[in-house]
Protein backbone atom coordinates (compact mmCIF):
# COMPACT_ATOMS: atom_id res chain seq x y z
CA UNK A 1 0.00 0.00 0.00
CA UNK A 2 1.46 3.34 -1.06
CA UNK A 3 1.14 6.16 1.42
CA UNK A 4 2.48 9.63 1.90
CA UNK A 5 2.99 9.06 5.62
CA UNK A 6 4.92 5.78 6.00
CA UNK A 7 6.24 6.66 9.48
CA UNK A 8 2.75 7.48 10.75
CA UNK A 9 1.43 4.20 9.33
CA UNK A 10 4.24 2.21 10.98
CA UNK A 11 3.60 3.93 14.31
CA UNK A 12 -0.13 3.24 14.05
CA UNK A 13 0.53 -0.39 13.12
CA UNK A 14 2.62 -0.70 16.29
CA UNK A 15 0.35 1.20 18.67
CA UNK A 16 -3.05 -0.19 17.68
CA UNK A 17 -2.36 -3.75 18.92
CA UNK A 18 -0.98 -2.27 22.14
CA UNK A 19 -4.18 -0.26 22.53
CA UNK A 20 -6.12 -3.51 22.18
CA UNK A 21 -4.01 -5.22 24.85
CA UNK A 22 -4.61 -2.30 27.20
CA UNK A 23 -8.37 -3.03 27.52
CA UNK A 24 -8.08 -6.46 29.20
CA UNK A 25 -5.08 -5.24 31.19
CA UNK A 26 -7.18 -2.44 32.68
CA UNK A 27 -9.92 -5.00 33.37
CA UNK A 28 -7.41 -7.18 35.22
CA UNK A 29 -6.18 -4.27 37.35
CA UNK A 30 -9.76 -3.28 38.11
CA UNK A 31 -10.63 -6.82 39.19
CA UNK A 32 -7.59 -7.32 41.38
CA UNK A 33 -7.80 -3.93 43.08
CA UNK A 34 -11.52 -3.22 43.39
CA UNK A 35 -13.59 -6.39 43.10
CA UNK A 36 -15.25 -7.41 46.34
CA UNK A 37 -15.67 -11.11 46.95
CA UNK A 38 -19.44 -10.76 47.30
CA UNK A 39 -22.04 -12.28 44.96
CA UNK A 40 -23.59 -9.68 42.68
CA UNK A 41 -27.19 -9.42 41.53
CA UNK A 42 -28.48 -12.73 40.16
CA UNK A 43 -25.24 -14.49 41.05
CA UNK A 44 -27.04 -15.51 44.24
CA UNK A 45 -28.87 -18.02 42.03
CA UNK A 46 -25.69 -20.10 42.11
CA UNK A 47 -26.13 -20.70 45.82
CA UNK A 48 -28.04 -23.92 45.12
CA UNK A 49 -25.22 -25.16 42.88
CA UNK A 50 -22.58 -24.43 45.53
CA UNK A 51 -24.69 -26.04 48.26
CA UNK A 52 -25.42 -29.10 46.13
CA UNK A 53 -21.75 -29.48 45.29
CA UNK A 54 -20.69 -29.33 48.92
CA UNK A 55 -23.38 -31.63 50.26
CA UNK A 56 -23.08 -34.18 47.46
CA UNK A 57 -26.66 -33.59 46.32
CA UNK A 58 -25.91 -31.81 43.02
CA UNK A 59 -28.06 -33.25 40.23
CA UNK A 60 -28.27 -32.82 36.48
CA UNK A 61 -31.51 -30.86 36.93
CA UNK A 62 -29.62 -28.30 39.04
CA UNK A 63 -27.14 -27.72 36.21
CA UNK A 64 -29.83 -27.69 33.51
CA UNK A 65 -32.29 -25.34 35.25
CA UNK A 66 -33.23 -22.33 33.07
CA UNK A 67 -31.96 -18.91 34.15
CA UNK A 68 -33.65 -15.80 32.71
CA UNK A 69 -35.19 -17.87 29.95
CA UNK A 70 -32.08 -19.73 28.85
CA UNK A 71 -29.93 -22.58 30.07
CA UNK A 72 -26.36 -21.92 31.16
CA UNK A 73 -25.04 -25.47 31.34
CA UNK A 74 -21.41 -24.67 30.46
CA UNK A 75 -21.29 -21.63 32.74
CA UNK A 76 -22.79 -23.71 35.56
CA UNK A 77 -20.18 -26.42 35.02
CA UNK A 78 -17.40 -23.84 35.06
CA UNK A 79 -18.85 -22.35 38.24
CA UNK A 80 -18.95 -25.78 39.88
CA UNK A 81 -15.33 -26.40 38.86
CA UNK A 82 -14.25 -23.03 40.32
CA UNK A 83 -16.17 -23.78 43.51
CA UNK A 84 -14.58 -27.23 43.70
CA UNK A 85 -11.09 -25.70 43.40
CA UNK A 86 -11.33 -23.67 46.57
CA UNK A 87 -14.81 -22.48 47.34
CA UNK A 88 -17.08 -19.84 45.95
CA UNK A 89 -14.95 -16.83 45.09
CA UNK A 90 -16.45 -14.09 42.94
CA UNK A 91 -13.06 -12.59 42.07
CA UNK A 92 -11.87 -15.96 40.72
CA UNK A 93 -15.02 -16.14 38.62
CA UNK A 94 -14.26 -12.71 37.19
CA UNK A 95 -10.69 -13.76 36.42
CA UNK A 96 -11.90 -16.92 34.65
CA UNK A 97 -14.30 -14.77 32.61
CA UNK A 98 -11.45 -12.42 31.71
CA UNK A 99 -9.25 -15.37 30.73
CA UNK A 100 -12.01 -16.52 28.37
CA UNK A 101 -12.28 -13.04 26.88
CA UNK A 102 -8.50 -12.87 26.40
CA UNK A 103 -8.56 -16.26 24.64
CA UNK A 104 -11.25 -14.93 22.33
CA UNK A 105 -9.31 -11.73 21.69
CA UNK A 106 -6.19 -13.74 20.81
CA UNK A 107 -8.25 -15.64 18.24
CA UNK A 108 -9.62 -12.35 16.90
CA UNK A 109 -6.09 -10.95 16.66
CA UNK A 110 -4.90 -13.97 14.67
CA UNK A 111 -7.95 -13.84 12.40
CA UNK A 112 -7.63 -10.10 11.76
CA UNK A 113 -3.93 -10.22 10.94
CA UNK A 114 -4.38 -13.26 8.73
CA UNK A 115 -7.20 -11.75 6.66
CA UNK A 116 -6.65 -7.97 6.62
CA UNK A 117 -4.03 -5.34 5.87
CA UNK A 118 -1.92 -4.68 9.01
CA UNK A 119 -3.35 -1.21 9.69
CA UNK A 120 -6.95 -2.38 9.32
CA UNK A 121 -6.23 -5.49 11.40
CA UNK A 122 -4.72 -3.40 14.20
CA UNK A 123 -7.68 -1.02 14.18
CA UNK A 124 -10.16 -3.92 14.15
CA UNK A 125 -8.40 -5.61 17.04
CA UNK A 126 -8.10 -2.43 19.14
CA UNK A 127 -11.72 -1.38 18.66
CA UNK A 128 -13.05 -4.89 19.27
CA UNK A 129 -10.90 -5.34 22.38
CA UNK A 130 -12.26 -2.13 23.88
CA UNK A 131 -15.84 -3.10 23.04
CA UNK A 132 -15.43 -6.63 24.43
CA UNK A 133 -13.13 -6.05 27.42
CA UNK A 134 -13.20 -2.30 28.02
CA UNK A 135 -14.65 -0.39 30.95
CA UNK A 136 -18.17 -0.38 29.53
CA UNK A 137 -18.38 -4.16 29.97
CA UNK A 138 -17.04 -4.29 33.52
CA UNK A 139 -20.46 -4.49 35.10
CA UNK A 140 -22.04 -6.89 32.63
CA UNK A 141 -19.42 -9.15 31.09
CA UNK A 142 -16.56 -9.26 33.53
CA UNK A 143 -18.43 -10.20 36.68
CA UNK A 144 -19.00 -13.76 37.74
CA UNK A 145 -22.77 -13.57 37.40
CA UNK A 146 -22.41 -13.34 33.64
CA UNK A 147 -19.82 -16.06 33.15
CA UNK A 148 -21.86 -17.36 30.22
CA UNK A 149 -21.17 -14.21 28.19
CA UNK A 150 -17.36 -14.42 28.16
CA UNK A 151 -17.57 -18.17 27.52
CA UNK A 152 -19.88 -17.60 24.54
CA UNK A 153 -17.84 -14.69 23.16
CA UNK A 154 -14.62 -16.67 23.39
CA UNK A 155 -16.21 -19.73 21.78
CA UNK A 156 -17.54 -17.69 18.85
CA UNK A 157 -14.25 -15.88 18.23
CA UNK A 158 -12.17 -19.05 18.52
CA UNK A 159 -14.53 -20.97 16.24
CA UNK A 160 -14.41 -18.19 13.61
CA UNK A 161 -10.62 -18.12 13.74
CA UNK A 162 -10.28 -21.90 13.53
CA UNK A 163 -12.84 -22.24 10.72
CA UNK A 164 -11.04 -19.61 8.65
CA UNK A 165 -7.78 -21.55 8.42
Amino acid sequence: MQTRFPLAVRIAQSLLPLAGVLAPLIALVRMVLWSPNVPYSDEWDWTALAAGMRTGTLRWDDLWTPHNGHRELVANLVFVAIDRLGGWNVVREELVGLACIIAGLLALYRLAYRTMEPLAAGATFAISAWLIAGPITFESALIGSNLGWPLSAAAMLIAAERLST
